[in-house]
């Protein structure tokens, strides 16, 4: 499955297969990270009654790229 899911993204990336396939053998993917991050993602733009409802430039959609961002700045990315 981890394999699978890192082939799958490199492939997204515009990689070719045979390189995707090299390097996805060799990458880890934390896979409770991952899910940790999905579940928090999902708490941005829930209405009363818990449905989520991210349409782009509402304040869920724009609470959670603000979320996003500031992870990917910890981990010193521009």
């Amino acid at each position: 499955m981890k394999t699978m899911l890192t082939g799958l993204l490199l492939l997204a990336s515009g990689i070719t297969f045979s390189q995707t396939t090299a390097i996805a053998k060799t990458i880890k993917v934390n896979e409770q990270r991952l899910e940790n991050r999905i579940l928090e993602l999902a708490k941005f733009g829930k209405d009363s009654s818990g449905s989520g409802y991210r349409v782009a430039f509402t304040k869920g959609d724009i609470e959670a790229r603000a979320w996003y961002i500031s992870l990917m700045k910890k981990r010193g990315l521009k």
